[in-house]
């Protein structure tokens, strides 16, 4: 199973900015990313998303 995402890629979720770290499939199908905050209000964090909740 290939990504969807790629690393060093851009993304928006919650209204914020990140740049994809880490894709690995999760179990129920989707992603689970790890990112890096971009926007000035995640700036410097790290965070990680389950790709199928956030749809």
């Amino acid at each position: 199973m290939s990504a969807l995402y790629a690393l060093g890629e851009r993304v928006v979720i919650r209204d914020c900015e990140w740049i994809v770290r880490r894709a690995d499939p999760s179990d129920d199908g989707g992603y689970v990313l790890t990112v890096e905050g971009l926007s000035e209000l995640v700036s410097g964090k790290s965070a990680r998303f389950l790709i199928k909740l956030e749809e």
